[in-house]
């Protein structure tokens, strides 16, 4: 059985593999874990300015990974 720490290396990697760089991956999965939320309250909760935030979700928005509005 795999633990967290495998686990979480081969979300990791999955998602590289889509072209999502680190930034990319800690804004996606913070939005899985989140649910519905907003830049401010996400970009909290992640630890990261809201300006990478919002960049980062405009490219998940361009891939059509998400969905924004």
């Amino acid at each position: 059985m795999p633990n967290l720490l495998d686990q979480q290396k081969e979300i990791s990697q999955t998602l590289s593999e889509f072209g999502l760089n680190k930034k990319d991956q800690d804004v996606y999965l913070g939005l899985l874990k989140a649910g519905l939320t907003t830049l401010t309250p996400l970009s909290r909760s992640l630890g990261l300015p809201p300006t990478t935030v919002q960049s980062a979700l405009a490219r998940l928005e361009r891939r059509g990974i998400i969905g924004v509005t």
